[in-house]
């Protein structure tokens, strides 16, 4: 039994020993400040997420570029990073992903071309089908806006203002506020009419914080008017 003990005792030495030599490539790096939280690699290059004190930067190595990294300290919060909500997966590009409850927001990037190619932001909503309990209405981030970010100047606040954002794709949802007031135009007056919880209706465009929504009646007419995102969440 002793002996068993020391050979377990001398195998987790060599395994600790191992993994503290194991440096990442982040760490690796010269002139890389900050502790690294969390790192991807791949064909594209390395990305990693370092963090100081209280602030978080996004860091950038491109494969085959001069060797110089990329910094972005616009992205990532140090708050955020300690509540464990920010996460790195990658492919042939990274993608930042926020996981919340009931929303998240998913940046991708060309690391080689130093571009972002997309930002979503995907709100769940109660599914209309049986068969699912909970659906995803997706917001994107316009290609105006998107052409003026890189990977050092992109920011979180700009990609997913209420502002840069547009439907993916139109979709059959409920409403599911007791009382949906009903405009003409994005914060437009009043019209009188309202939808009630539990309505379906079709989203067919978002426009600053408003959805744009095709109803049928029980009269069979079909109306085409906007409501607030939040009458829909």
């Amino acid at each position: 039994m002793l002996k068993l003990s020391r050979n377990l005792v001398s195998l987790t030495l060599l395994v600790v020993s191992a993994l503290a030599s194991a440096e990442s490539k982040c760490q690796r790096a010269e002139k890389l400040s900050g502790i690294v939280r969390q790192e991807v690699s791949g064909p594209f290059g390395v990305v990693c997420i370092t963090s100081e004190g209280e602030s978080a930067a996004l860091k950038f190595l491109a494969k085959g570029g001069e060797g110089e990294w990329v910094s972005n300290s616009l992205m990532v919060a140090g708050k955020e990073l300690d509540s464990g909500v920010v996460s790195l997966t990658a492919s042939n590009t990274v993608d930042l992903v926020f996981e919340y409850p009931r929303d998240m927001y998913v940046v991708s990037f060309d690391v080689v071309k130093g571009v972002v190619l997309s930002a979503r932001h995907v709100l769940r909503v109660p599914s209309v089908s049986p068969d699912e309990a909970v659906a995803e209405i997706e917001l994107r981030a316009k290609q105006e806006v998107l052409k003026k970010m890189s990977l050092g100047t992109a920011q979180k606040s700009k990609l997913f203002d209420k502002d840069a954002l547009e439907l993916s794709r139109s979709q059959v949802v409920r409403v599911s506020s007791r009382k949906a007031e009903l405009v003409k135009v994005p914060m437009g007056k009043l019209t009188g009419m309202y939808l009630v919880k539990g309505d379906k209706v079709k989203l067919v465009k978002y426009e600053d914080g408003w959805v744009q929504l095709e109803y049928v009646t029980a009269a069979g007419h079909r109306i085409k008017m906007w409501t607030a995102l939040s009458n829909i969440l």
